[in-house]
């Protein structure tokens, strides 16, 4: 398992004329703590800025926290960087992390070998991972005239090649079409489902991230505006409940009956569609059904609107801005 306990990153700038500089703070990432799991996908959420690009480069060793300790698998990671090193591996979206006149197979060659793996070992490897990704029968093709999808497989591959136990992934379906993006969230999932892999995932296609996470850090300017389960998330976002009722049979006095009470907020017949839609502060589905039996009207089909994770974040950010604003 990975732990950030408490963790901040600070940069110092310096503003000003050369002769009277300042040193102003920056705090990129402010006291979080969260935690990776074997065989799971946690989902790192948050808009341009918030501070996830500065995480990855920490749990990758690239970057020091400047406060608070990062573990992987009880293993410190200031202290124990050439072990972690070995343990993790990450996945960027786009196409400029590869060597674009290097076929596919001398692409794995380069990035296996700066892991000393021994050449017998490191071949079979390459042979596994272009056939995981289905790239076999383009290994020796050069990476320049491979598409975006391949471009993407092949980055998985090179991801896979020293066997990593965690993978970072920074914006993995960037630039795919459909159908590639489809092959990828399969591939994604099999790596955490069925090879047990513990993967952080960022992405700003949050549909993407409501299928494919376990659970989710939601980051806003350096630190953790909400966590939980897509679900637990999407519950944050109090609104209202929305539903349409298709009957039979309509009987006036449904409509005065619904807005007598004080959570219905709107209510609405259309009469072509036989279709009741009502608006409530909460949801009292069972008391909508039990007021149209009582009064004799046969219900033939409920369609309840669904909040979607992408509303619930929006809700969230939105809420954030406005209490920073009037706190200013």
């Amino acid at each position: 398992m990975i732990k950030i306990d408490k963790v901040s990153k600070v940069y110092i700038l310096k503003q000003g004329k050369v002769w009277r500089k300042r040193k102003i703070e920056i705090k990129a990432v402010n006291d979080i703590s969260l935690q990776i799991e074997e065989g799971k996908i946690t989902g790192l959420l948050g808009i341009n800025g918030a501070g996830k690009t500065t995480i990855i480069k920490m749990l990758t060793t690239l970057l020091s926290p400047t406060n608070g300790r990062i573990t992987i698998d009880n293993l410190d990671i200031e202290k124990d960087r050439k072990k972690i090193k070995t343990m993790i591996n990450l996945i960027s979206g786009g196409e400029r992390n590869l060597y674009w006149r290097l076929t596919a197979y001398e692409n794995l060659e380069y990035f296996g070998s700066l892991y000393l793996i021994p050449k017998k070992e490191l071949k079979k490897r390459i042979m596994s991972s272009l056939d995981k990704v289905q790239l076999t029968d383009y290994m020796d093709i050069p990476v320049e005239k491979f598409s975006k999808g391949m471009k993407q497989r092949l980055q998985i591959a090179k991801g896979m090649i020293n066997n990593p136990k965690y993978l970072f992934l920074d914006e993995p379906m960037l630039g795919l079409d459909v159908l590639a993006a489809k092959e990828m969230k399969k591939y994604i999932l099999r790596l955490a489902k069925e090879e047990k892999k513990g993967i952080l995932l960022t992405t700003h296609y949050l549909p993407e991230a409501e299928s494919l996470c376990d659970y989710i850090y939601l980051i806003h300017k350096g630190s953790i505006l909400a966590e939980g389960s897509p679900k637990e998330i999407k519950e944050l976002y109090v609104d209202c409940f929305r539903c349409d009722i298709y009957i039979d049979n309509y009987n006036f006095n449904i409509k005065q009956k619904l807005l007598s009470w004080e959570e219905v907020m709107e209510f609405q017949y259309n009469e072509t569609e036989k279709k009741c839609s009502i608006q409530s502060s909460k949801n009292i589905l069972e008391k909508v059904i039990k007021a149209f039996i009582e009064c004799e009207i046969k219900i033939l089909d409920i369609s309840i609107e669904k909040k979607t994770l992408e509303e619930s974040i929006i809700h969230l950010l939105q809420n954030q801005e406005i209490k920073n604003n009037t706190c200013i």
